[in-house]
C-alpha cells in the first residue's frame, strides 16, 4: 500500500540551456553529462549555487546512451552511425576527458590491443577514445560503481569487460584498458542491464533476471586454463587442448566411453563433472589429472540434446537463490583472450551462476496498462560501509580497480579497501507499477510502487525514488537502506532498532511537468530534460523546444522537519500516518549519517536523529500502540533522561486525548531502566511518583517490585502506601481482579518501617504465612541487611517478632551462596554479646547443620554448635520466668540431617526419669499473664500471644525434666545420636564436658559409644545396668564379639554375688538376662552352650538355650523351604 503524504519540496528550480540541443543526460556525484545532437558531451558541475559549465568534448558519433564511471574515470557511450543502407552501433570509452587539451589530437585505439605509443594515464593531455570490438550491435551498457567494470547487452548476450591497468614493456608506461572477461547468454533480448561487482541483471519487455556469477578456483595443478562451467543447464568448453606430458593418460575414443572406479575412490555424486561438448564433433584428446580421471563421464547422446526452453508466456516469479529456472536456461563462458587459455593473475577458475530473481510478466499484469507497455528503469542499489582507512569518496573516484592477488576473490570484486557490500536491492518498473527487491542474501519483495499515471523513466537516489509520469514528477520513499541496516547493525530491540523495510512506502511529492524525456540524479539535484516537438517545426526544420531543469533537493534535515510538521497535523486524527512520517524521517536521518563523511552537519543530524528516536518512543508508549515493545530501543537511542520521558508520558495522558492513560511501552522501558544496574536512578520525587502511578495503572503486580527492588529511590512513601492499598481493590493489568501477593505485603511493611510505624509493619507481616514470608525474603534478600554487616530495620522487626522466619531465610541464603556463613554470624551477633547466649545464632547453626550435613562445612558447624550447647548447659540456671508454650509444644528433636532420633535409653539417665518425662509440663510455669480479650494491646489471632510465667518458691530446689528446661541437652544428645557426626566431634565434646554439667553422664556415654564402646559398657554397668541391653541394641546390635564381652563383664560381677546389694543384684540380673537373650538370637546353639559358665544354674540358663535352639531350627526350616527341599 502507498500512503500519499505530500511533504517533499525542492529548494529551488533552475532552468538552464546548452549551446546545442541535448539528447541524453547522466548525473554522477556533482557532475552532469549532457550528450547533444551534434556529437558533443557537455560537462557541468552541479552544486548548491549554480550549474557551472566545466568543459565539453567531441564524440565520434551520435550518442544513444551514456554512463560515467567515477572509479574508472571514463565516459562510456553507445553511439549510432546511420546511413541510408543501415545503422551501425558502437560502444566507446572516453578517457582523460577531464584533463584533455582541445588543441591536441584525439588518440584512438581498440580495447584489448596494446598501444605502443600510449602515455602514462595521469600525464597525458590528449582525449583518448577506446572502442570495444563487438560482433553485433549493442543495445545497452552499464558500469559497476566500485570496480569500473563494464557490462554490454548485445541481443540476448551480456558481455562483461574488466577494467585493468596495463604496462607497455618497452616504455614501461601504464594505460587503462578493458578486457573482455566473459559472456552470459541470458535467454531473452536485453533492453537494459545492471552490474554491481559479481551481480548482474537484465530485463526485456516482459522478463527480468538477476544473477550472481561465481568464480571457483581450480586446485588441480595439471589444469592451467580457466574452464567454463554451466551454472544451470548448458555448458560449453572453450579451453584449448592441454599438450602436457600426461595427455595420453586418458584417451576418450568411444562415443559411449565411461571410465569409473569404485574401489580406489569414494567420491560423492555431486562432485561428478560432466563433459558436455558442443555439437556432434568427436571428443578431443584431453589430459585429466589423477584426481579427476576416475570421475569423468562423457555421454555423446546427452551432450547432443538441446536444453528445454519454455515457450509459455504465463506470469512466473522465482525467488532465489536457485541453480536453475526450469525452461529458462542460461550459459556463462569465458570470452576474449581468456577463452583461449590466458589466465587472470594466475587464477584458474570455473564459472557458475546462481539465479537470485526471475520474473516474467504478461499483458494485463499490474505493471502494464497498454499493449506497448514494457519493463524499464532497471537499477542495482548497493549499500557499502565506509569504515576503515582510505575509503572516502574522494579516494574512490581517483582509484582504478586493480585485480586482487591470486585466490583472494573473483575478478568482478573490488579491492577490499573499497568497502564492504552490506546490501543490494534491485529495482525495475513497468508503466504503472514499480518493484523493489532485496537480493543480497536471497530475494524478497520489499515494496511495490503503484504510480498515478504511466511512467517513462524512474531513477533512484540514496533515499528517494523519482518517477517520470505523463503528469510530471512523482517522488517516493525508498527502502534500500532499511534493508541493509539489519545486516550492518545489531538490531536487538533493546539498544537498537530500525523501521522494518517492508513497511508501506509513501508518495511524498508530486510536481507537474510537461514532456519530460529524460531524468537523472546528482548528489544534490534532480535533473530533467524536457522536449516538446512542434508538428509544424518538425516538418519544416526538424527542430524541437527543449528545457533542462535542475531541481535542488532539500537538505536531509529540512526534509525531516517537513515530514515532522506534516506528521504533527495527523498526530491525533490519523496516528498511522503520523507514525509513517516519523519512520520515514528516521530512515532519512539514519542513512544520511551512515553515508556521509563527518562534517559540521553531522552533529546537527545526530541531534535530529535523537529527536526522531524520542518521538518514535513516545508514539510506541501510547496506550493504543500495537508495537509497544519498540518504545524501549527508541528511548535508549534518543539519549533522553528518564525524567524527560516520564514528563512526556504525563503530557500524553491528558484527558483531552482519545485514550488517556499510560501505555505499556512506557512501562516496558521503565522495566529496563529500573532493573538494570545497581546505582540509584537520578530522578526527583515528582518523577518517581509518576513512575509508581504508571505501574499502579498498567502493571499493579509489579508495583511492589519497583518499590522494593528497583533503582527508584526518591518517591513519596505515603503515596506509595496509598497506591498499594488502592490496587488491592482494583483490577490487574490483564483485566481481572487483582489478588495481593506476599511481595505486596512485604512492600507495605517496608514502607511502614520507613514511615516509623513498626507496629503496623508487624501487623502487615502477620497476614501471610511463615513459608510465604520466607520465600519472598529469599527473592528480595537485599532487604535483610544494610550495605554494611548490619541487620536492616525489617530484619530487626522479624528478629523480635518472627525470628524463625529470619533464621530460615538466612539458612536458605547461605545455601544459595548469597550471604556467607561468617557474614550471617556477624549479622546475628552484632557488636557485643557471647555467641552461646545468642539463641538466634544457635538456631541458625542448627539450620545450617540440617541443610549441609553432607558437606565439609557440617564438621565446623557441628563443633561450634556442640560448644554452644555445652557452654549453655554449664551455665544453666533455673528461669525466673518463661513464655507459656503453645499446646503440644516440645523441644525433643525428631531427627533429620545431622540430628538423629534420641536413643530411648537416654530417657532413663539423669536428669530424666523414664520414658515421657521430657514431655511433662514445666515446673516453673504457674502464673499465666496475657492481655485481656478486647484490650487495645491484644494482637490478631494469627499472632501467638506472649504469656509470661513466674516461678513459685516451693519448687525452686527441684530439678525440672521438661523439654523447655532441657532443650540444649536434648539437642546435644540428638546431635551425638546421628550417624552423620564424626568421631572428631565426639572426642571434642568429651574433652569439653565437665562433671558438674547437667546430663554429663548421658553425654559421656554417647561420646564413648562412638570412640571406646568397651569403656562405655563398663560405665553403664557401674552406673545404670538396667539400660545396658537397650544401650547395646543401639550401639552394637549385631556384634557377637561386643555382646560376649558384655556377658563376661556381667558374669564377673556375679562372682561375688553375696556382696551385691539387693537392688543392684536385681538390676544386674535383668541386664544378664537381656544379654543372654540377645546372644541366643545371634549365635549357633553349640557356640552359645560353650559360652555359658560351667558352674551356672541350669534352670537359669535353660530358657535361653531353648530360645537359641528354636531360632536355629527355624532358620534351617526357612532355608529348606527356600531351596525347595520341603
Amino acid at each position: 500500500m502507498v500512503r500519499v503524504l505530500s511533504c517533499h519540496h525542492f529548494t529551488s528550480q533552475e532552468v538552464f540551456s546548452t549551446k546545442q540541443e541535448p539528447e541524453v543526460i547522466y548525473g554522477s556525484g556533482d557532475k552532469l553529462f549532457i550528450a547533444t545532437v551534434h556529437n558533443v558531451v557537455e560537462v557541468y558541475q552541479v552544486n548548491t549555487k549554480e550549474c557551472r559549465h566545466l568543459l565539453g568534448f567531441m564524440t565520434v558519433s551520435a550518442i544513444d546512451q551514456l554512463v560515467y564511471s567515477e572509479c574508472g574515470k571514463y565516459v562510456a557511450t553507445v553511439e549510432v552511425k546511420s546511413s541510408k543502407q543501415r545503422s551501425l552501433t558502437f560502444v566507446r570509452l572516453y578517457f582523460n576527458w577531464e584533463g584533455s587539451d582541445v588543441t591536441q589530437p584525439v588518440r584512438a585505439r581498440i580495447a584489448g590491443v596494446p598501444a605502443s605509443n600510449s602515455q602514462p594515464e595521469n600525464t597525458g593531455k590528449q582525449l583518448e577514445v577506446v572502442e570495444l570490438p563487438l560482433r553485433k550491435s549493442a543495445t545497452c551498457i552499464q558500469c559497476c560503481a566500485v570496480t569500473g567494470n563494464l557490462a554490454i547487452g548485445i541481443g540476448s548476450v551480456m558481455s562483461l569487460y574488466r577494467l585493468c591497468s596495463k604496462t607497455v614493456q618497452l616504455t614501461e608506461t601504464t594505460y587503462t584498458d578493458l578486457d573482455h572477461l566473459l559472456d552470459i547468454h541470458i535467454g531473452f533480448n536485453l533492453a537494459e542491464i545492471a552490474l554491481c561487482e559479481n551481480y548482474v541483471g537484465g530485463i526485456s519487455a516482459d522478463e527480468v533476471r538477476v544473477l550472481q556469477v561465481h568464480f571457483k578456483n581450480e586446485v588441480d595443478e595439471d589444469t592451467t586454463n580457466p574452464k567454463e562451467l554451466a551454472g544451470e543447464v548448458i555448458s560449453r568448453s572453450t579451453t584449448p587442448t592441454d599438450q602436457g606430458a600426461d595427455q595420453d593418460d586418458v584417451i576418450v575414443e568411444d562415443e559411449d566411453f565411461v571410465l569409473w572406479s569404485f574401489e580406489e575412490h569414494n567420491i560423492p555424486v555431486d562432485s561428478v563433472h560432466v563433459e558436455l561438448p558442443s555439437g556432434t564433433s568427436p571428443l578431443p584428446r584431453r589430459s585429466v589429472s589423477p584426481r579427476l580421471q576416475t570421475n569423468t563421464i562423457s555421454l555423446r547422446t546427452i551432450s547432443s540434446e538441446r536444453p528445454y526452453v519454455e515457450k509459455s508466456s504465463n506470469p512466473t516469479e522465482v525467488l532465489g537463490p536457485v541453480d536453475c529456472v526450469q525452461g529458462r536456461p542460461i550459459t556463462v563462458e569465458w570470452a576474449g583472450l581468456y577463452s583461449v587459455g590466458i589466465s587472470i593473475k594466475g587464477m584458474n577458475a570455473q564459472l557458475s551462476t546462481t539465479t537470485l530473481l526471475y520474473r516474467r510478466f504478461a499483458p494485463g499484469d499490474t505493471a502494464y496498462t497498454t499493449v506497448d507497455g514494457a519493463l524499464h528503469s532497471l537499477q542495482f542499489l548497493p549499500t557499502y560501509s565506509k569504515d576503515g582507512a582510505d575509503k572516502s569518496e574522494k579516494s574512490r573516484r581517483h582509484r582504478v580497480s586493480v585485480l586482487p592477488a591470486e585466490g583472494r576473490c573473483s575478478p568482478l570484486h573490488p579491492n577490499p579497501q573499497e568497502g564492504t557490500l552490506h546490501g543490494l536491492c534491485c529495482f525495475f518498473t513497468g508503466p504503472r507499477q514499480g518493484f523493489l527487491y532485496d537480493i543480497f542474501d536471497g530475494a524478497n519483495l520489499l515494496a511495490s510502487y503503484p504510480y498515478t499515471a504511466d511512467t517513462s523513466k524512474v531513477v533512484a537516489g540514496d533515499s528517494l525514488l523519482h518517477a517520470v509520469t505523463r503528469n510530471g514528477l512523482e517522488t517516493y520513499t525508498l527502502r534500500k537502506f532499511a534493508a541493509a541496516v539489519h545486516r550492518m547493525e545489531d538490531i536487538d530491540n533493546i539498544h537498537n532498532t530500525c523501521p522494518h523495510p517492508n513497511m508501506d512506502i509513501c508518495l511524498i511529492g508530486m510536481r507537474p511537468f510537461i514532456a519530460i524525456q529524460d531524468i537523472s540524479v546528482c548528489t544534490s539535484h534532480v535533473l530533467l530534460l524536457s522536449k516538446v516537438e512542434s508538428p509544424r517545426t518538425q516538418r519544416v526544420a526538424g527542430q524541437s523546444h527543449w528545457s533542462l531543469y535542475a531541481l535542488q533537493n532539500a537538505s536531509v534535515g529540512q526534509l525531516y522537519k517537513d515530514m515532522l510538521d506534516l506528521g504533527l497535523r495527523y498526530q491525533n486524527s490519523s496516528p498511522p500516518a503520523y507514525h509513517q512520517l516519523l519512520c520515514e524521517g528516521h530512515l532519512l536521518l539514519r542513512q544520511a549519517l551512515f553515508s556521509q563523511e563527518a562534517d559540521s552537519r553531522t552533529q546537527q543530524l545526530q541531534d535530529l536523529l535523537c529527536e526522531s528516536c524520542g518521538l518514535l518512543g513516545d508514539y510506541h508508549s501510547l496506550p493504543d500502540s500495537q508495537d509497544w515493545t519498540l518504545a524501549l530501543p527508541y528511548y535508549n537511542m534518543s539519549g533522553l533522561k528518564v525524567a524527560a520521558i516520564v514528563q512526556q508520558a504525563l503530557h500524553q495522558m491528558q484527558p483531552d486525548r482519545e485514550q488517556p492513560g499510560y501505555g505499556r511501552g512506557l512501562v516496558h522501558f521503565l522495566d529496563h531502566v529500573l532493573f538494570t544496574g545497581d546505582e540509584p536512578l537520578e530522578t526527583d520525587k515528582s518523577t518517581s511518583n509518576i513512575v509508581l502511578e504508571a505501574y499502579s495503572q498498567l502493571e499493579p503486580e509489579n508495583l511492589s517490585k519497583v518499590i522494593i527492588k528497583s533503582r527508584l529511590r526518591l518517591f513519596d512513601d505515603q503515596k506509595a502506601v496509598s497506591m498499594l492499598r488502592k490496587i488491592k481493590r482494583g483490577v490487574s493489568g490483564s483485566g481481572g481482579r487483582y489478588h495481593p501477593k506476599p511481595l505486596d505485603v512485604l512492600a507495605m511493611a517496608v514502607l511502614k518501617l520507613r514511615l516509623c510505624e513498626p507496629e503496623q509493619a508487624q501487623i502487615v507481616l502477620s497476614t501471610v504465612t511463615e513459608p510465604q514470608l520466607v520465600q519472598v525474603l529469599l527473592s528480595e534478600h537485599q532487604l535483610l541487611r544494610t550495605e554494611s554487616t548490619q541487620l536492616s530495620h525489617l530484619s530487626q522487626l522479624l528478629r523480635r517478632h518472627q525470628p524463625q522466619v529470619l533464621i530460615a531465610a538466612l539458612v536458605a541464603l547461605q545455601g544459595r551462596g548469597v550471604i556467607a556463613f561468617e557474614t550471617a554470624l556477624q549479622l546475628l551477633r552484632g557488636s557485643e554479646g557471647e555467641i552461646h547466649q545468642n539463641t538466634h545464632i544457635r538456631d541458625y547453626l542448627e539450620g545450617i547443620l540440617q541443610a549441609c550435613h553432607s558437606q565439609p562445612a557440617g564438621q565446623k558447624v557441628g563443633t561450634m554448635l556442640c560448644d554452644i550447647y555445652i557452654q549453655r548447659l554449664v551455665e544453666w540456671k533455673p528461669p525466673s520466668s518463661r513464655p507459656m508454650p503453645a499446646p503440644g509444644h516440645v523441644h525433643i528433636p525428631r531427627g533429620g540431617g545431622c540430628f538423629g532420633v534420641r536413643y530411648t535409653w537416654l530417657d532413663h539417665l539423669p536428669p530424666f526419669k523414664g520414658v515421657g518425662s521430657a514431655k511433662q509440663p514445666c515446673q516453673w510455669v504457674q502464673i499465666r499473664v496475657s492481655p485481656p480479650r478486647g484490650s487495645p494491646m491484644q494482637l490478631p489471632a494469627t499472632v501467638t500471644p506472649i504469656q509470661v510465667s513466674k516461678a513459685s518458691p516451693s519448687v525452686v530446689e527441684e530439678v525440672c525434666m521438661c523439654c523447655c528446661c532441657n532443650e540444649d541437652l536434648l539437642k546435644l544428645q540428638s546431635l551425638l545420636c546421628s550417624g552423620n557426626v564424626s568421631t572428631d566431634i565426639s572426642q571434642h565434646v568429651l574433652q569439653a564436658v565437665t562433671e558438674d554439667m547437667k546430663g554429663f553422664l548421658a553425654v559421656k556415654l554417647l561420646c564413648l559409644a562412638k570412640m571406646e564402646p568397651e569403656k562405655a559398657v563398663e560405665l553403664m554397668i557401674d552406673s545404670h545396668p538396667s539400660v545396658l541391653v537397650s544401650f547395646g541394641e543401639t550401639v552394637f546390635p549385631e556384634s557377637q564379639e561386643r555382646w560376649i564381652d558384655v556377658l563376661h563383664l556381667l558374669l564377673q560381677m556375679f562372682e561375688d554375688e553375696d556382696s551385691l546389694p539387693d537392688d543392684r543384684h536385681e538390676s544386674l540380673t535383668g541386664a544378664l538376662q537381656g544379654v543372654l537373650s540377645c546372644l541366643a538370637s545371634l549365635m549357633e546353639p553349640q557356640a552359645f552352650i560353650n559360652l555359658l559358665p560351667s558352674h551356672g544354674t541350669v534352670d537359669f540358663f535353660l530358657p535361653y538355650i531353648q530360645q537359641c535352639l528354636r531360632k536355629h531350627r527355624a532358620g534351617e526350616m526357612r532355608n529348606r523351604v527356600a531351596s525347595g527341599q520341603v
